[in-house]
């Protein structure tokens, strides 16, 4: 297939995606109903028509955008470590600095460069100029995630931004993010793309509403700024930051987020502003050692939660998190994802960065120097590599990663 008759193709598809939605709703969805027409039924399925003074059916529940994980944001650039002082690989050949945004694209199993999204981002003069970015470590700070409507929300020297595929346009949708350190603004979004959540500049969780094609409306969650900083005042003697929060994500449905805060679970109630403590232990507690949660990530209706471990004592970086466990808040089990935990501490490989998509986890392994990007299906239990995504630049050496891996207290 041509180059052209791919973007014709995905255009097509991606027009359709946003009018019908690609992705299957919920499973508690409501499905078709019968036709009615003046009490008699329609065998056939389809609309309801509703007799004078009838009982108007319930509303369905929204098809979330990207529900069956079709789309992948994900940046990969070279790895440092493969070039020498002078900037020349080792084999010799110049260093031509590879940088880019890519969206992988599950049904047409092709991968599209967004180089639109990040052009005009210098990482000294943050957008003052046009070189872009063009080293591996500034693409660490992107935190990519392929949201509703075909837009891939970012974030990028404190700033929010999304990128619209379909005009090729840069929004920017926050200018108070944290900064890299800590890990950065960790933006997420709902799967219908009304409401963001990231942390800002004051180390605060804020969620801002979707008015129109802006972000507005913006809402400091103050229950979780009170626990961080009891906790940081419970921990002000310690030589580590304490009360810090390190990660966060909100449902597809808008109604629940996760939150890392300074290592402990927590769970807050959008509609009705609780903060719950999810787990009385730690996440090294919960491997076996003395250690914290790192990563966090939630599903589309706030019934798992994911989470990594790292199985070192009293490392915080989780930058060498082994475990990736999943809490089912119906049952109150905690599973682990088959065949994803690494187990060797000897080793430097880690697994970070869980998201959901659906019934779908994906996450990141760091194993033998070498990026991977793997989906877990929750249903069947199944454990995919992406291969195609995985092999993008592949021949050249270089990171392939969804998001920033390290949480940096």
């Amino acid at each position: 297939m041509i180059s052209k008759t791919k973007k014709a193709l995905f255009a097509a598809t991606m027009s359709m995606v946003a009018l019908a939605g690609c992705a299957q709703p919920p499973a508690n969805s409501p499905g078709p109903v019968p036709v009615v027409d003046g009490g008699n039924q329609n065998p056939s399925g389809g609309v309801t028509v509703q007799p004078p003074g009838a009982v108007p059916p319930p509303i369905a529940e929204p098809a979330y955008w990207n529900f069956d994980c079709r789309f992948i944001a994900f940046e990969a650039a070279i790895d440092s470590d493969k070039l020498n002082s002078s900037g020349h690989w080792v084999s010799g050949v110049p260093n031509t600095t590879i940088g880019n945004l890519f969206l992988y694209d599950e049904v047409l199993k092709d991968v599209y460069i967004m180089n639109a999204a990040i052009a005009g981002l210098d990482p000294w003069t943050y957008g003052k100029t046009v070189d872009g970015i063009t080293d591996a470590d500034d693409l660490n700070t992107l935190n990519p995630y392929a949201f509703a409507d075909g837009r891939i929300l970012f974030e990028f020297g404190g700033f929010i931004y999304y990128y619209d595929i379909y005009s090729e346009e840069r929004v920017t949708v926050a200018f108070d993010g944290r900064l890299q350190h800590f890990g950065g603004a960790q933006p997420a979004v709902t799967g219908d793309g009304a409401a963001l959540v990231y942390i800002n500049d004051q180390g605060l969780v804020v969620m801002k509403l979707l008015d129109g094609d802006f972000y507005t409306k913006t809402r400091v969650l103050t229950k979780i700024a009170a626990e961080a900083q009891f906790l940081g005042e419970v921990g002000k003697k310690g030589h580590r930051a304490k009360g810090v929060i390190l990660d966060v994500d909100i449902s597809d449905d808008g109604r629940w987020i996760v939150v890392n805060i300074d290592g402990i679970l927590h769970l807050y109630d959008v509609a009705n502003p609780h903060l719950f403590q999810l787990l009385p232990l730690s996440g090294g507690a919960l491997a076996g050692l003395t250690d914290r949660i790192g990563h966090v990530a939630i599903n589309f209706d706030g019934r798992f939660i994911a989470f990594t471990i790292s199985a070192k004592k009293h490392d915080l970086y989780h930058d060498t998190d082994e475990r990736l466990l999943v809490l089912d808040r119906a049952t109150g089990y905690i599973d682990t994802v088959p065949y994803a935990n690494l187990g060797d501490l000897d080793t430097d490989d880690f697994i970070a960065d869980p998201i959901f998509c659906g019934n779908q986890l994906l996450f990141e392994t760091y194993v033998g120097g070498a990026w991977k990007v793997w989906k877990y299906d929750m249903d069947t239990e199944l454990l995919r590599a992406m291969v195609i995504l995985n092999n993008v630049l592949g021949d050249v050496g270089v990171d392939v990663k969804i998001s920033d891996p390290i949480l940096d207290p």
